[in-house]
């Protein structure tokens, strides 16, 4: 059996390759905290997440087949000509995630998992949508979510009003909002912002948190 056996879609995209470069943005949050990746899609990057930070609970939400049968994104080598479904989506992730330690599916949307949210998070990975009133929307829900020293950071930073540009000008309108401030933003189109307040909660940042090397 070959690797690509192991799953229910396998398409020539670089996925894998994709995550392994986003991962430099995790140095900003703490380790073997609580955190959550909104937007799972085929869990790349939430394999990334466990790894690296391996947290003491890691929340994986994303709506998956409640959107429907297909993701309907257009036509590309994201999901294969959208030859992919969301099922074969969720299934991906779930197999890829099944040897993390203390992680919790969630197939849903990001505002219902915050709404019936009972505890703090240490950090949450937005990938989830590229709509600028998507992210105004939910970005002061994961304010209220966010502990002491916590972090958002996040996938699509373009500043480019081609190409996604609404992730940007989201944020960036929310940092000066609720007194927040970029921490880092750019390679691989990540970035990561913080409560301006917070400094002194943040004991990581600048240091060589992560084992491994970025």
């Amino acid at each position: 059996m070959t690797v690509a056996d192991c799953f229910p879609h396998e398409d020539k995209f670089p996925h894998e390759e994709i995550a392994e470069r986003r991962k430099w943005i995790l140095r900003y949050a703490k380790k073997g905290g609580v955190g959550a990746e909104f937007g799972v899609f085929r869990g790349h990057f939430s394999a990334v997440i466990g790894r690296v930070l391996k947290p003491k609970k890691l929340y994986l939400v994303d709506p998956w087949e409640k959107l429907g049968e297909r993701f309907n994104w257009g036509n590309g080598n994201y999901t294969n000509n959208n030859q992919l479904t969301t099922a074969q989506a969720k299934a991906d992730a779930l197999r890829r995630t099944q040897h993390l330690d203390n992680i919790e599916i969630i197939e849903d949307f990001e505002e219902n998992f915050l709404t019936s949210l009972t505890e703090k998070l240490d950090f949450v990975y937005l990938d989830s949508s590229h709509h600028y009133d998507d992210v105004v929307r939910t970005l002061p829900m994961i304010d209220k979510a966010l502990a002491k020293g916590g972090v958002i950071f996040g996938d699509d930073w373009y500043s480019n009003p081609k190409h996604y540009s609404g992730v940007c000008r989201a944020v960036n309108e929310f940092v000066k909002k609720a007194d927040y401030e970029i921490v880092a933003a750019g390679y691989d189109a990540q970035f990561c912002i913080r409560r301006a307040g917070d400094i002194e909660y943040t004991h990581q940042f600048g240091t060589p948190a992560l084992d491994e090397k970025f």
